[in-house]
């Protein structure tokens, strides 16, 4: 393992605990490790067909992250976190670079599904008495007996077509996932802080109305500028934590620098 290898595991641990502890990684350290990675690969690929592959990466990287963070799918610390990776996926060409970020976010996605199941069951199971009542109110509040009807339906029609039964089995584990999702971010990512230990990007969980002022409760989450008004205020204020997803490019990065070579060998034999 190469001088990138050990830089980024140990940047990845450091914002494994960050986020884990605080929900946010800090800025500085997603700008050490990117500028850490990006001297390191010049000087060791001192050419211009290097620095320049350098350049149109970091801009691809930008394009990238964001792309990942407007659509949903990273927070913002999560976004900053993929950008700042940029000189670990550098090889020799533009084809071989691309192909290490494609194995590296197939690996990225594969580990936060089986992270993400993970936590929420064991969420769950620690907050067991609270989920029951929970999930009882929100399969009701969402009329889930409806589409539970609508399931068994589909499945008895299953004996006529096949197609019926996989429709009826979709219909029910959605059902349930859904319902189960909802009942756990209510029960166990809500949380009432005081305006003075809010944080940047912290998520309200309704729009708040403070000081004839409203706080639209988004995915872009509360500015320096929206805390600081709250803050002078005094108050209490619900907000919503998510799931700490550092610890799938963790997971990530430890499978794709050890089983690169076995996971590059399935992707080609799916294609």
């Amino acid at each position: 393992m190469n001088f990138l290898f050990w830089l980024f595991l140990v940047g990845l641990i450091i914002s494994f605990f960050q986020d884990v502890k605080r929900r946010e990684v800090d800025n500085w350290l997603n700008l050490f490790l990117l500028i850490s990675g990006s001297v390191y690969f010049i000087f060791t690929n001192l050419n211009v067909q290097s620095i320049f592959l350098l350049i149109s990466f970091i801009l691809f990287f930008f394009v990238l992250s964001n792309f990942f963070y407007f659509a949903r799918f990273f927070a913002g610390g999560d976004a900053k976190l993929l950008f700042a990776m940029t000189p670990f996926f550098l090889s020799t060409t533009l084809n071989l670079s691309l192909l290490n970020v494609s194995l590296f976010i197939f690996c990225l996605f594969l580990a936060g599904s089986i992270y993400g199941i993970f936590y929420s069951v064991i969420l769950g199971i620690i907050h067991c008495k609270k989920m029951k009542k929970a999930i009882i109110k929100e399969a009701s509040e969402m009329k889930l007996k409806y589409l539970l009807i609508l399931g068994i339906f589909f499945a008895l029609l299953g004996f006529v077509e096949l197609l019926f039964l996989i429709l009826a089995m979709f219909i029910l584990v959605f059902s349930f996932l859904f319902v189960y999702a909802k009942a756990l971010e209510k029960v166990a990512m809500y949380r009432k802080v005081r305006g003075k230990d809010l944080r940047e990007g912290d998520w309200l969980v309704k729009d708040l109305k403070v000081g004839g002022k409203t706080f639209k409760a988004n995915f872009d989450g509360l500015s320096k500028k929206d805390i600081e008004f709250i803050r002078k205020k005094n108050i209490f204020v619900l907000i919503k934590e998510g799931l700490p997803f550092v610890p799938a490019f963790l997971i990530a990065f430890l499978l794709y620098s050890y089983f690169q070579n076995y996971l590059m060998g399935f992707l080609i034999s799916l294609f």
